[in-house]
């Protein structure tokens, strides 16, 4: 079970970019992820529905290639990343926020999988929650190899199973009439964006903890690519009965075709490719500040903190939980991105790195002040419309002002002076 928690991976034991590809396509398509896209498809329609995941898509990939990119060329898990990048004690601060973050996923991911799963076969709600978390304990606590033999098994099946539905959903109507199919407009079109990649940036800041198995930075930018452009498009099928039936609840949608041991199957093996990441993940992190505990007994101690999250019902707080990471996660992404372009390396530091702080607090503010009040935003101002992306931009750029130590001013002489001698 060594999964080099606290040390680089060595180079034999690195994969080609496909086989992270092929663990993340499994966390990402998840209950949730498929309720997310269903109330984005119901509120922009077809069109704009899918304009607004190719969107989030790009946005995503283009910050998972960073992020792949440090994971492979460092071969550390991202909580490692972070404790060099902004110090070991702002680092442990920082891992926690993850923690409750991908502990918050589980319970989200969890709930999802016990309510559906008793609405098809009733064996109660605490029983299914029971059965969810043992089976994704046992995956995670494997580490990175349990995530990949196992998904190796569920991915193929979950692909087959979206296309084959939407293609029994067109059999009783016609693409162009699910085209013209206006949406609510309950959700603006950069709302959408921001909660599609705010819902996975929490994935683009640990893809580290997988790309540091990769082979190079080019299978890490692979890697990147693929995992977060090509997997949200796997999704794109469920817009489809969604949209017919103008119903978000993807599992009732099963059902309705009279296929509830199908829908069932779907549900268990969805949330558990997803919730063992978050449990492997989480426990990575915790490896850093806890390094006299194994990871077995933390991946358990966080099982039981998700089970307590999901018997709370915390998915009535499921699109406030999204805002509050499309706010939170990505400058912190951004940072260690950005510092590790500018290094071309990590410099071990234990000492508080006050730059990455400012500029992580700077971004958060941003994305605070961009986001809609209608998600919990000020929306003081707007710069593009995606929180998310403002959050990401400007924490980055921040922390790249904040490195440059002295500015050549006469490049500049039309701002002052010219102090040249003559």
């Amino acid at each position: 079970m060594n999964d080099f928690e606290r040390k680089a991976v060595p180079h034999e034991k690195t994969l080609s970019w496909i086989h992270i590809a092929l663990v993340y396509t499994g966390v990402a398509l998840t209950i949730p992820a498929f309720f997310l896209i269903a109330d984005v498809t119901l509120s922009l329609g077809y069109y704009y529905g899918c304009l607004a995941i190719l969107l989030s898509s790009i946005i995503l990939s283009t910050f998972g290639i960073m992020t792949g990119v440090v994971g492979s060329k460092t071969n550390l898990s991202s909580y490692m990343i972070i404790t060099n990048v902004f110090g070991c004690q702002a680092a442990k601060v920082i891992n926690i926020l993850f923690v409750i973050t991908l502990v918050g996923w589980f319970g989200v991911t969890a709930t999802f999988f016990a309510q559906a799963a008793n609405n098809i076969l009733e064996l109660g709600y605490q029983s299914w929650l029971l059965i969810g978390t043992l089976l994704m304990i046992f995956t995670a606590i494997y580490g990175f190899r349990g995530l990949h033999v196992f998904s190796l098994v569920v991915v193929p099946f979950l692909l087959i199973f979206l296309y084959t539905f939407a293609i029994i959903s067109l059999k009783e109507t016609s693409f162009s009439d699910i085209l013209s199919i206006p949406g609510n407009r309950r959700i603006s079109f950069g709302s959408a964006v921001s909660m599609l990649v705010g819902g996975m940036m929490v994935g683009v800041a640990i893809f580290p903890d997988l790309t540091r198995y990769t082979k190079s930075a080019k299978d890490g930018a692979l890697a990147g690519v693929t995992s977060f452009m090509v997997t949200i498009l796997f999704a794109l099928p469920i817009m489809i009965p969604v949209l017919y039936y103008q119903q978000a609840n993807i599992v009732e949608l099963i059902q309705k075709f009279g296929y509830p041991l199908w829908a069932l199957l779907l549900i268990i093996l969805a949330s558990w490719s997803s919730n063992d990441n978050n449990l492997y993940s989480g426990a990575l992190s915790l490896t850093t500040i806890f390094k006299n505990v194994s990871k077995s007994t933390i991946v358990l101690a966080l099982a039981t903190c998700g089970y307590i999250f999901s018997a709370i019902n915390i998915t009535n707080y499921f699109v406030a939980f999204l805002m509050f990471l499309s706010i939170i996660i990505p400058p912190i992404a951004s940072i260690y991105s950005v510092d590790f372009l500018i290094n071309n390396k990590l410099k071990m530091q234990c000492n508080i790195n006050y730059k990455a702080l400012i500029a992580w607090f700077v971004g958060v503010l941003v994305a605070l002040f961009t986001a809609p009040k209608n998600v919990y935003g000020l929306e003081f101002f707007s710069i593009t419309t995606i929180p998310a992306l403002d959050g990401y931009l400007v924490s980055g750029f921040v922390y790249y002002l904040l490195h440059i130590k002295k500015l050549n001013y006469r490049k500049f002489s039309f701002l002052g002076k010219n102090t040249s001698k003559r």
